[in-house]
């Protein structure tokens, strides 16, 4: 579905196709790109290898995540996965980070030891769609699951506190079907995509 089907279906399902709007066309975008990054946080998409990497600065240990990232699965540099920390630095001083954590300050990403030159580190996340859909006009969805955006849009819209039309009944029904329907979909979906036979082998890395 293109960015104009998308609101029109949104538009449909409110009954709101007349100008003057109750919702403007800035609102509703705002909460269908909510709508996908809340079906990415339920069901598991998106997973990405490629897209987020941090390049180290010598004696800088944290650095920011971007906020379309949900979760970091992994790290490594070179190919050599980096150990995932919680709680206190397991070190002090610099050198070639072996160990990561993102509890240590809210949106980053903390290496220790320091680093003591630069390394690209490769980040294994779990993300919303690269680009808001209000600001990219498409959705990163597969196609038979756009309707899950669009059920949760209209959920926000009808639970508008300012707005004359809010309907708490309404946004219920869409919210119950978000959950029923769409959600479980979802979830089938990304475990389709991720089914496969997975093999076994040491890190060549660290072979001698």
């Amino acid at each position: 579905m293109t960015r104009a089907e998308v609101l029109a279906e949104l538009r449909e399902v409110l009954n709101d196709k007349v100008s003057p709007y109750g919702w403007s066309d800035k609102r509703l975008l705002h909460f269908l790109s909510l709508g996908q990054d809340q079906f990415c946080k339920d069901t598991g998409f998106f997973r990405d290898a490629s897209t987020y990497k941090l390049t180290t600065v010598a004696g800088t240990a944290s650095y920011a995540l971007s906020t379309r990232v949900i979760e970091v699965l992994r790290a490594s540099i070179a190919g050599a996965q980096l150990e995932k920390f919680s709680g206190l630095a397991p070190t002090t001083g610099e050198g070639q980070p072996y160990a990561w954590q993102t509890d240590l300050e809210h949106g980053m990403v903390t290496l220790y030891p320091t680093p003591d030159a630069v390394y690209t580190v490769d980040l294994y996340t779990w993300r919303k769609s690269r680009i808001a859909f209000s600001a990219s006009g498409d959705f990163d969805l597969p196609d038979d699951l756009h309707l899950a955006p669009v059920e949760w849009a209209a959920f926000l819209a009808f639970g508008d506190h300012d707005r004359e039309l809010q309907d708490p009944v309404k946004a219920a029904d869409h919210k119950a079907r978000y959950d029923k329907i769409y959600v479980p979909a979802g979830k089938q979906a990304f475990r389709r995509l991720c089914r496969g036979h997975a093999s076994f082998a040491p890190n060549p890395l660290y072979l001698v």
